[in-house]
């Protein structure tokens, strides 16, 4: 039933908008509880974003004459990213798949082998490798997980 009376109406149109604005409060609370139960980083993923940060306060930094690390990232999943750029190569001049499997084997073996990395593989971390050319074109991802190294 419509009230007539215009101090009625208006009345009406108060009760809907607290009924509005609570609605939304306990819908907004909702999202935000089920965001902390289900989305929330893990203590390792925390670590990983720390250590990225340590790591691109000194980057860029050339790791050869033909290999710069430009920076690190971290993935939600517990996944560290190098991100390199190949100075002295430009897409399309090369043999990318060839370039592509002698870095994955030897990434690969120093995965397996580094001491420095232990920290990493005993967490099951993910490792990405992600190379540009000199133009900053992307060239090519190589990924590492837990059944790689393992």
């Amino acid at each position: 039933m419509i009230p007539s009376n215009p101090k009625a109406k208006e009345m009406a149109s108060k009760r809907k908008k607290i009924i509005l604005f609570f609605g939304l409060i306990i819908i907004l609370t909702g999202a935000f509880a089920i965001k902390k139960l289900f989305f929330t980083d893990s203590i390792f993923d925390r670590q990983l974003y720390s250590l990225s940060q340590e790591i691109n306060q000194s980057t860029p930094i050339m790791i050869d004459e033909n290999i710069r690390l430009e920076r690190t990232s971290v993935k939600r999943g517990e996944i560290f990213v190098y991100h390199y750029t190949l100075v002295n190569m430009e897409k399309g001049k090369f043999e990318e798949n060839e370039l592509k499997e002698f870095f994955r084997e030897q990434i690969l073996d120093n995965i397996k082998n580094n001491p420095d990395l232990k920290y990493f593989k005993e967490n099951q971390a993910s490792m990405v490798y992600d190379y540009k050319d000199k133009n900053m074109e992307s060239l090519f991802e190589l990924r590492f997980t837990p059944k790689d190294y393992n």
